[in-house]
């Protein structure tokens, strides 16, 4: 390089030597940095595997009187339409949601909830029994007391609880 610029200062020298080597600084942190993300892009498939066999844990976000509550599935009664909203029975109170009946239990994710009418459905750990009539219909008694309707059209679900 001291040819090219004609210039024979040792400061010269030096600062060339420290570009080059800021240049293979540089490029090894970029490499390291290309590898690592690379390495995290690679998923474990033991690990997918685990994650898809556990239910995550999902709370419910309502509101009641202006107030936001989160509430766990578990917490939930069974869960009525009325209108365009779902009404959300717990043993704490009822809370009101914005959503379809359909939309509502895609969104809850949880296996203990079943669908017994078009317009229920329910947390099969507070059924306590069911009576049924000579047509499908019956009626399902819950622990709390309530009972809840259900239709011949979704016998099957009943049958699970």
């Amino acid at each position: 390089m001291t040819q090219v610029y004609q210039c024979t200062s040792p400061s010269f020298s030096m600062l060339n030597a420290s570009l080059t080597n800021n240049i293979g600084v540089n490029l090894l942190c970029y490499f390291t940095l290309l590898f690592y993300f690379i390495h995290i892009d690679k998923k474990d498939p033991e690990a997918e595997e685990e994650m898809e066999g556990t239910e995550r844990p999902h709370r419910v976000s309502v509101s009641k009187r202006g107030l936001q509550f989160l509430l766990e599935p578990q917490q939930i009664v069974y869960v009525e339409t009325s209108n365009n909203c779902v009404v959300l029975h717990t043993e704490k109170g009822k809370f009101v949601k914005y959503q379809s009946l359909k939309s509502f239990s895609n969104e809850l994710c949880s296996k203990s909830f079943r669908r017994v009418h078009r317009s229920y459905l329910v947390n099969a750990a507070f059924v306590e029994h069911i009576q049924k009539n000579h047509s499908g219909d019956g009626r399902l008694y819950l622990s709390t007391g309530d009972q809840i309707r259900f239709s011949r059209t979704y016998q099957e679900e009943v049958r699970q609880i």
